[in-house]
């Protein structure tokens, strides 16, 4: 009953806390690893993009991990968007380049 209760909740707060900090490292683990793909996605695409005659062109994926924080309710559920970051993607075009002045 509520006595065995109150003796086992030290112990589950304590879990609580460790599953925790596992999720919040498993967090940061996640989001380095979008990065690193998006980076390698990013370098992939621009190298492509001269056959494309956008020889000053770059695309890039950029990681939005400063959303929200893998405690945030908000990050999980319907309408979230489900996850902690949000990306970018984005072709920028150089416009010096080519261009003559006058």
């Amino acid at each position: 009953g509520n006595v065995e209760a109150r003796q086992l909740l030290p112990e589950a707060l304590e879990k609580e806390k460790d599953a925790l900090a596992r999720f919040e490292v498993a967090c940061e683990h996640l989001t380095k690893a979008r990065k690193h793909v998006a980076n390698t996605l990013s370098l992939s695409v621009t190298s492509r993009l001269p056959s494309l005659g956008m020889d000053t062109s770059a695309f890039e994926a950029r990681i939005l991990s400063d959303v929200r924080k893998c405690t945030d309710l908000s990050a999980y559920g319907p309408g979230s968007g489900l996850g902690l970051d949000g990306i970018d993607f984005l072709l920028l075009h150089d416009q010096t380049q080519g261009s003559s002045v006058e």
